[in-house]
């Protein structure tokens, strides 16, 4: 007899898979990028260029704009830091049974260290 009852729950799984499969439906999914008033962070390619001693803060103005917060520190160096925010929210839907939401948010800041209108070196946080 277990055989039997055995049998039958597997041809009733299947039978419930194949129904499940037969109800119409879709898969979709989306994804939208949001960025703060600073735009998107500034790529690899940007940030190779820059060359500590070489490169100058009127270049760096020039390709990423003013930064928000800029600090003086000791020996007339200068704190430059731009800050970045991305949102991100996504969207998965397996109708009718499934549908599934999230957001989030990467933050990056980027700091460059300048004197005498050269950048003496830079480097990135959260």
């Amino acid at each position: 007899m277990s055989r039997t009852k055995t049998g039958k729950s597997v041809a009733g799984l299947g039978v419930l898979l194949l129904a499940l499969l037969s109800v119409p439906g879709c898969v979709c999914s989306s994804s939208n990028a949001r960025y703060g008033p600073e735009g998107p962070a500034p790529g690899k390619q940007t940030l190779k260029q820059i060359k500590p001693g070489e490169t100058t803060e009127a270049w760096l103005l020039s390709t990423l704009g003013h930064p928000p917060n800029r600090r003086p520190i000791d020996d007339g160096k200068t704190i430059l830091k731009y800050h970045y925010s991305k949102k991100t929210d996504s969207s998965f839907v397996l109708a009718p049974f499934l549908h599934l939401q999230g957001q989030d948010t990467e933050c990056t800041n980027h700091y460059f260290e300048v004197k005498d209108g050269l950048i003496t070196k830079f480097w990135k946080g959260k």
